[in-house]
């Protein structure tokens, strides 16, 4: 069974021009929550500031 994880192609033009680098990096450090639902879980004290910024730029790259 497939699951719709409804997430976003990071590779497009219009997705990557819709989140700053900052924005990118605060979801990644706080995750992200839609009410009471956990969107995206929050990656602070399980990365450093070093390996967040390194995650941002990479999923920068993968603009097309």
């Amino acid at each position: 069974m497939k699951a719709n994880l409804q997430a976003k192609c990071l590779s497009r033009p219009k997705v990557q021009s819709s989140v700053t680098d900052a924005q990118a990096a605060g979801a990644i450090k706080d995750g992200i929550k839609e009410g009471s639902k956990t969107k995206m879980p929050a990656f602070a004290g399980k990365m450093s500031a070093g390996e967040i910024k390194a995650l941002v730029a990479y999923v920068r790259s993968l603009k097309k």
